[in-house]
């Protein structure tokens, strides 16, 4: 295996949530990002980004997930699904058992080096699976971002 040591890395896109989302529970859920602070190649579309050149990407996000009801376990996953497939390498999650005190959950993932050619599509998902909950969702006053820069 090759470890490779990236020095510097070029934003791409920044993005925040313009409004709450409701989640499927149980699910696989796109995950939307509506305002754009930086897209630098028009690459971005609020849900698809298009590779505009060839390299090593990065991304990283920032999801605050709201729960109502009484949870008794739940497993959260950052996705990222490039051309319609999601990787097992292209995953960050967490498990909480046993949590039914818990309203809400912040998780953040990055996932450091994407491998991706030309006109690839990326489309971040969050898959969420929360027994015991009446509903999920992502409240817009959440914080909800999304950083993709460029590595090489």
């Amino acid at each position: 295996m090759t470890i490779r040591t990236v020095q510097n890395f070029h934003p791409v896109v920044i993005a925040r949530r313009s409004a709450s989302l409701t989640l499927t529970n149980a699910s696989t859920n796109n995950l939307v990002f509506d305002i754009e602070a930086l897209d630098l190649y028009n690459c971005w579309n609020g849900t698809t980004f298009t590779t505009p050149v060839a390299g090593l990407y990065k991304f990283d996000a920032n999801v605050n997930i709201s729960f109502a009801g009484s949870l008794t376990s739940n497993d959260i996953f950052l996705i990222l699904s490039v051309n319609g497939s999601a990787p097992a390498g292209n995953r960050f999650g967490a498990r909480f058992l046993d949590n039914t005190s818990i309203g809400s959950t912040n998780i953040s993932g990055c996932i450091p080096a994407v491998s991706l050619s030309v006109s690839d599509a990326v489309i971040i998902q969050l898959f969420i699976s929360a027994t015991g909950a009446s509903s999920v969702s992502i409240p817009v006053s959440s914080v909800t971002s999304l950083l993709i820069s460029f590595l090489g």
